[in-house]
């Protein structure tokens, strides 16, 4: 006669009680692991979208520009930017932004890049993501006049976001 095979009601027990305290240690971590993959995708799309905008002047010939969206007529600039952004070329829109989650706000003033790649109005601008949460670290943004990007997360060193 053979052995019969399986699991024990022990063995089985040992394994629930297992699975149960790595749960209890990883759940609570999920949570912030979550939120800070949201902050960092909105980050890097718009870091992305001022790229496009940059690289689309130069090869366009065009001033493009990047701006909150209007959820109405995508092809034209909004006034918030809890509705995402677009980017703008030629009252066309190139590329669209999703709008950030309930949690998170995204703040930044429009910019534009002329043909040569130089944002027009000759000042650095910053962008910033943040959930309101201080357990997450807040996301910026920087673009020179010369149409450099910057982008980091944490405490603000400089003058164009703060300090």
């Amino acid at each position: 006669m053979g052995k019969d095979r399986g699991f024990t009601l022990i063995e089985l027990m040992i394994v629930v009680a297992i699975l149960a305290i790595l749960l209890t240690v990883a759940v609570p971590n999920f949570g912030p692991f979550v939120q800070t993959n949201r902050m960092d995708s909105i980050q890097n799309g718009l870091v992305a979208s001022i790229s496009l905008a940059r690289a689309e002047s130069i090869r366009q010939d065009v001033n493009v520009t990047v701006c909150a969206r209007n959820t109405s007529n995508v092809n034209s600039c909004g006034t918030s930017w809890a509705n995402g952004w677009a980017v703008i070329a030629n009252s066309a829109a190139l590329r669209v932004g999703d709008a950030p989650s309930a949690q998170v706000t995204l703040t930044g003033s429009s910019i534009t890049f002329e043909s040569s790649g130089l944002m027009s109005g000759g000042s650095d601008v910053c962008f910033s993501v943040d959930d309101g949460d201080s357990s997450t670290e807040v996301r910026y943004i920087q673009v020179t006049q010369f149409g450099r990007i910057r982008a980091w997360d944490g405490a603000t060193d400089d003058s164009v976001c703060g300090s």
